[in-house]
Protein backbone atom coordinates (compact mmCIF):
# COMPACT_ATOMS: atom_id res chain seq x y z
CA UNK A 1 0.00 0.00 0.00
CA UNK A 2 1.37 3.11 -1.15
CA UNK A 3 -0.14 5.13 2.45
CA UNK A 4 -0.39 8.33 -0.01
CA UNK A 5 -4.16 9.75 0.44
CA UNK A 6 -4.95 10.79 -3.16
CA UNK A 7 -3.24 7.73 -4.63
CA UNK A 8 -5.59 6.08 -2.36
CA UNK A 9 -8.39 8.06 -3.57
CA UNK A 10 -7.62 7.70 -7.26
CA UNK A 11 -6.72 3.82 -7.35
CA UNK A 12 -10.31 3.91 -5.85
CA UNK A 13 -11.80 5.80 -9.28
CA UNK A 14 -9.82 4.20 -11.91
CA UNK A 15 -13.09 3.05 -13.90
CA UNK A 16 -14.57 6.20 -13.95
CA UNK A 17 -14.00 8.59 -16.98
CA UNK A 18 -13.13 12.17 -15.13
CA UNK A 19 -11.15 12.75 -11.88
CA UNK A 20 -10.27 15.80 -9.88
CA UNK A 21 -7.29 15.57 -7.63
CA UNK A 22 -6.97 19.27 -7.02
CA UNK A 23 -5.55 20.73 -3.96
CA UNK A 24 -4.00 17.33 -2.40
CA UNK A 25 -0.41 18.27 -2.26
CA UNK A 26 0.34 15.08 -3.66
CA UNK A 27 3.95 16.37 -4.79
CA UNK A 28 6.26 14.82 -7.08
CA UNK A 29 6.06 10.92 -5.23
CA UNK A 30 1.96 11.43 -5.74
CA UNK A 31 2.66 12.24 -9.16
CA UNK A 32 4.88 9.02 -9.89
CA UNK A 33 2.36 7.10 -8.71
CA UNK A 34 0.22 8.47 -9.88
CA UNK A 35 1.76 7.76 -13.38
CA UNK A 36 2.11 4.00 -13.44
CA UNK A 37 -1.58 3.37 -12.77
CA UNK A 38 -2.39 5.72 -15.55
CA UNK A 39 0.27 4.19 -17.93
CA UNK A 40 -2.32 1.53 -18.34
CA UNK A 41 -5.06 2.79 -17.47
CA UNK A 42 -7.92 3.36 -20.77
CA UNK A 43 -10.62 4.85 -18.97
CA UNK A 44 -9.99 8.08 -17.64
CA UNK A 45 -10.66 10.92 -20.19
CA UNK A 46 -9.69 14.11 -18.12
CA UNK A 47 -7.66 14.46 -15.10
CA UNK A 48 -7.61 17.34 -13.05
CA UNK A 49 -4.02 17.65 -11.02
CA UNK A 50 -4.39 21.77 -10.07
CA UNK A 51 -2.73 22.89 -6.74
CA UNK A 52 -0.39 19.37 -6.00
CA UNK A 53 3.02 20.82 -5.74
CA UNK A 54 4.14 18.80 -8.25
CA UNK A 55 7.05 20.66 -9.51
CA UNK A 56 9.21 20.47 -12.22
CA UNK A 57 9.60 16.11 -11.19
CA UNK A 58 6.19 15.62 -11.11
CA UNK A 59 5.26 17.36 -14.10
CA UNK A 60 7.94 14.99 -16.04
CA UNK A 61 6.37 12.06 -14.67
CA UNK A 62 3.09 12.92 -15.81
CA UNK A 63 4.08 14.10 -19.82
CA UNK A 64 5.33 10.11 -19.85
CA UNK A 65 1.90 9.39 -19.53
CA UNK A 66 1.35 11.07 -22.45
CA UNK A 67 3.64 8.59 -24.43
CA UNK A 68 1.58 5.87 -23.69
CA UNK A 69 -1.64 6.64 -22.79
CA UNK A 70 -4.39 6.69 -25.54
CA UNK A 71 -7.45 7.68 -23.79
CA UNK A 72 -6.54 10.90 -21.78
CA UNK A 73 -7.59 14.28 -24.02
CA UNK A 74 -8.21 16.49 -20.72
CA UNK A 75 -5.09 17.24 -18.54
CA UNK A 76 -4.96 20.21 -15.86
CA UNK A 77 -1.74 20.19 -14.38
CA UNK A 78 -2.25 24.38 -13.12
CA UNK A 79 -0.26 25.78 -9.97
CA UNK A 80 1.88 23.24 -9.82
CA UNK A 81 5.35 25.12 -9.71
CA UNK A 82 6.23 23.91 -12.88
CA UNK A 83 9.34 25.64 -14.67
CA UNK A 84 11.91 25.00 -17.72
CA UNK A 85 12.11 21.39 -16.68
CA UNK A 86 8.63 20.40 -16.85
CA UNK A 87 7.86 22.27 -19.42
CA UNK A 88 10.60 20.79 -21.58
CA UNK A 89 9.57 17.10 -20.51
CA UNK A 90 6.22 17.92 -21.70
CA UNK A 91 7.19 19.38 -24.62
CA UNK A 92 8.44 16.34 -26.09
CA UNK A 93 6.17 13.80 -25.33
CA UNK A 94 3.09 16.37 -26.79
CA UNK A 95 5.30 15.41 -30.00
CA UNK A 96 4.21 11.77 -29.93
CA UNK A 97 0.55 12.22 -28.08
CA UNK A 98 -1.92 12.46 -30.68
CA UNK A 99 -5.34 12.17 -28.12
CA UNK A 100 -4.42 14.95 -25.61
CA UNK A 101 -7.23 17.50 -26.52
CA UNK A 102 -6.98 20.42 -23.54
CA UNK A 103 -4.02 21.17 -21.18
CA UNK A 104 -4.21 24.02 -18.27
CA UNK A 105 -0.73 25.19 -17.44
CA UNK A 106 -2.11 28.21 -15.63
CA UNK A 107 -0.40 29.43 -12.75
CA UNK A 108 3.20 27.89 -13.17
CA UNK A 109 6.46 29.47 -13.43
CA UNK A 110 7.05 29.34 -17.19
CA UNK A 111 9.19 31.48 -19.21
CA UNK A 112 9.64 32.52 -22.16
CA UNK A 113 11.85 29.68 -22.81
CA UNK A 114 9.81 27.34 -22.17
CA UNK A 115 6.88 28.71 -24.52
CA UNK A 116 9.63 28.70 -27.39
CA UNK A 117 9.46 24.81 -26.96
CA UNK A 118 5.41 23.88 -26.00
CA UNK A 119 4.93 26.67 -28.83
CA UNK A 120 6.59 24.39 -30.69
CA UNK A 121 5.20 21.38 -30.13
CA UNK A 122 1.66 22.44 -29.67
CA UNK A 123 2.35 23.67 -33.58
CA UNK A 124 2.45 20.27 -34.49
CA UNK A 125 0.00 18.52 -32.62
CA UNK A 126 -2.93 17.23 -34.65
CA UNK A 127 -5.01 16.68 -31.20
CA UNK A 128 -4.42 19.98 -29.06
CA UNK A 129 -7.67 22.11 -29.23
CA UNK A 130 -7.45 24.21 -26.06
CA UNK A 131 -4.54 25.15 -23.64
CA UNK A 132 -4.24 27.65 -20.74
CA UNK A 133 -1.03 29.11 -19.73
CA UNK A 134 -2.28 32.26 -18.56
CA UNK A 135 -0.46 34.06 -15.17
CA UNK A 136 2.48 32.63 -15.98
CA UNK A 137 6.18 34.43 -16.47
CA UNK A 138 5.99 34.98 -20.02
CA UNK A 139 7.24 37.74 -21.72
CA UNK A 140 7.75 39.53 -25.47
CA UNK A 141 9.42 36.27 -26.73
CA UNK A 142 6.72 34.27 -25.48
CA UNK A 143 4.18 36.22 -27.22
CA UNK A 144 6.07 36.21 -30.33
CA UNK A 145 6.28 32.33 -29.74
CA UNK A 146 2.81 31.73 -29.29
CA UNK A 147 2.12 33.94 -32.13
CA UNK A 148 3.79 32.75 -34.65
CA UNK A 149 1.98 28.87 -33.58
CA UNK A 150 -1.73 30.85 -34.59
Amino acid sequence: ELKIVPIALFIAKMEVEHINLNHHGMGALGARALAAALMVNDKISSLNLGDNWLGDKGCSAMAEVLSVNQTLTSLSLSSNRIGLPGAQALAIKLLVNSKLAELNMRSNELDDRAAAQLAASIASSTSLTRVDFSYNHFGEEAGKAFGAML
